[in-house]
């Protein structure tokens, strides 16, 4: 199977997941760095950060993206973290700033702020993930 993740077949949307199969333990949440370049969400099925204009250049897209590819990275319950294809955004400056230093947590994913407006996110059963900044994409696979 193709490693690239198609995020509008797969994952259609975290905020509809959330909706679908909420649980006490992992709930759906938004939250952004300070400098809003870095916008994330996650809930019991995922961690997704997407970057505003990032430095950084993805490699070319699958032959089955038709849509935005590259702005961001997702990691899953089971699959490696990878780019994102998706026609929608995690960016959303409404979302509560994860200032240096903070964590967040829901279900099995794990995010932290690791400074210089850097996330780092883990899906903490698998030990998959990615950190991710403006300048920056590392898959921890």
């Amino acid at each position: 199977m193709n490693r690239r993740l198609t995020v509008s077949m797969r994952l259609i949307s975290l905020a509809a997941i959330a909706v679908m199969a909420p649980s006490a333990s992992a709930k759906f949440v938004g939250f952004q760095t300070p400098d809003k370049k870095v916008g994330c969400e996650m809930d019991g099925h995922g961690a997704r950060c997407d970057v505003r204009k990032p430095d950084w250049t993805p490699p070319p897209p699958p032959a089955d993206c038709e849509l935005d590819y590259g702005q961001g990275v997702f990691v899953g319950r089971s699959q490696p973290a990878d780019y994102v294809c998706a026609g929608d955004t995690a960016l959303d400056r409404k979302n509560e700033v994860l200032e240096e230093g903070e964590k967040i947590k829901t279900g099995r994913f794990k995010c932290k702020n690791k400074g210089d407006d850097t996330i780092k996110c883990v899906n903490t059963r698998k030990k998959t993930g990615f950190v991710i900044s403006q300048e920056r994409v590392e898959f921890l696979d």
